[in-house]
């Protein structure tokens, strides 16, 4: 909701869990494209297995975040609508993020869902695509590190993102802004 095309910023409201074997920090969740610091907080469930071997946790978040709008193709323009996230400190030898293909739905599902949500103006867009996805962020540094001074040194990070790709409807876009120009340039 509250998709602001001149700040490039939206605001999502979405749930988000874990089920893991070890302790992940959860103040070490980031989410890499927020517009406002957004932390997971205490979770709404949680659960751990008796004999110790998961634990599940979910939260509910809400939080704006920022978006990176193409407008070449304007009226007919595309954009998507990401909400991504990585641990800070476990890198990807430690830590893998992957889709819950048990938990949750299809993208289809899902594209439905926003859809009855009634959260994005339709008159003005429309949801094609979700994409939930994961997959690793590339840091190449040493950290300052001097034994690693001379040598190539990457960092990876698992990633986990969510993206929703709208589009503006043009037909909405036609009557509203340019047939009431063509009527003025008749008078």
């Amino acid at each position: 909701s509250d998709l602001n095309l001149t700040d490039g910023t939206y605001t999502v409201d979405f749930f988000l869990w874990f089920r893991y074997q070890k302790e992940v920090a959860r103040d070490d969740i980031e989410f890499i494209n927020v517009a406002q610091d957004l932390g997971l907080g205490d979770p709404i469930r949680e659960e751990i297995a008796d004999d110790g071997t998961y634990t599940y946790r979910v939260y509910r978040l809400k939080g704006q975040f920022k978006g990176e709008f193409i407008f070449e193709n304007y009226p007919f323009d595309q954009q998507d609508l990401k909400i991504q996230f990585r641990q800070r400190e476990k890198q990807r030898e430690d830590l893998v993020f992957v889709k819950d293909i048990l938990g949750m739905r299809s993208s289809d599902i899902l594209k439905d869902h926003l859809l009855a949500s009634g959260v994005l103006d339709t008159s003005q867009w429309s949801i094609s695509d979700v994409q939930v996805y994961p997959n690793h962020q590339i840091n190449d540094s040493n950290l300052g590190n001097p034994s690693f001074f001379d040598q190539d040194t990457n960092i990876e990070y698992s990633q986990f993102n969510v993206d929703i790709s709208i589009n503006r409807n043009t037909a909405s876009f036609i009557l509203k802004n340019l047939v009431p120009v063509f009527i003025i340039v008749g008078i």
